[in-house]
């Protein structure tokens, strides 16, 4: 009789372990998955902070402009310059519409196109390389040369998705060196995009060395012109679902734009000692008689 209570005893001594394990291996999986890192990073968490003041996403604006790690060109470098220009030159046949400030003749284009191939490879490379990444079309893509000797090749196009603006611009400083930037705009109101090309690009910019931070804007509209109270309201929530402290601030009749630093935000500007990586600002359009949202990831850079 004792041995049988024995093992009733141990039979569900077993079973509360064997449950025990289970439950701790459900409850670790669960904190696995809410640690993870977001997929499109700080563009999902602005939408969160959309979202938690129930304030519908109009427009997303990602935006980058920074310059291009100078490179320095080796001599295995120069011994294949012939071979990379006629790569060069292929790749360039892509390129349908050339046209130069200076004079707009159709020989002095020509020349231009094949100045830019031979003289300026890299930023072709580096253009054929955006096309292909975000799926670019090449006819709305321009070349140009200004009066300060830079070269440009720019690209226009209102995609499905979004429209672009990317333009990359090259001078020749030196026999071996150049001077490089790049300038992109994508305007959307698709958050998976957004989030998709945010990703993406990521990767592009620190193949480049560009060290700027992307800039992220969201803008919701609301009716008319809202009070100091519900400007107080949004930011608050939007404040406490970023767990950001307040930096400083400007407030008039127009225009209301506070800046913030939060660790939940990926990188930050540091400005006068301070970090700042949040911008919440709100502007009232008396044309259409309503108030504008901006939140932009770490400021917003364009005009509001």
């Amino acid at each position: 009789m004792r041995e049988k209570q024995i093992k009733i005893v141990l039979k569900n001594s077993l079973s509360i372990v064997l449950m025990v394990i289970i439950l701790a291996g459900v409850f670790f999986a669960e904190i696995g998955k809410t640690e993870a890192p977001p997929v499109c990073g700080n563009v999902l968490l602005v939408n969160e902070l959309f979202a938690a003041t129930g304030i519908t996403v109009k427009e997303i604006k990602l935006q980058v402009w920074g310059q291009i790690n100078n490179t320095l060109l080796t001599n295995s470098q120069d011994n294949n310059s012939q071979q990379k220009s006629n790569a060069a030159k292929q790749k360039a046949q892509n390129i349908n519409v050339v046209k130069q400030k200076v004079n707009p003749a159709n020989s002095m284009a020509n020349s231009m196109a094949n100045s830019i191939v031979t003289e300026n490879i890299s930023i072709v490379r580096t253009y054929e390389k955006f096309r292909q990444t975000f799926e670019l079309n090449p006819q709305f893509q321009t070349v140009e040369k200004d009066y300060s000797g830079f070269y440009e090749i720019s690209h226009l196009e209102a995609k499905k998705q979004g429209s672009w603006q990317l333009c990359l611009q090259e001078k020749q400083l030196s026999e071996k060196r150049e001077e490089k930037y790049i300038s992109l705009l994508l305007t959307t109101n698709s958050v998976c995009y957004a989030g998709e090309v945010y990703d993406l690009l990521k990767g592009e910019l620190s193949d480049l060395g560009v060290k700027q931070e992307i800039g992220i804007t969201f803008c919701g509209r609301l009716n008319g012109k809202i009070s100091g109270e519900e400007e107080k309201r949004i930011t608050g929530l939007m404040q406490k679902s970023a767990r950001a402290y307040y930096v400083e601030g400007v407030k008039n009749e127009e225009l209301t734009s506070l800046s913030f630093y939060s660790t939940a935000v990926e990188g930050y500007l540091e400005i006068n000692g301070q970090k700042i990586n949040l911008n919440i600002a709100f502007s009232y359009n008396e044309e259409e008689d309503c108030t504008y949202l901006y939140v932009g990831l770490p400021l917003i850079f364009q005009e509001y």
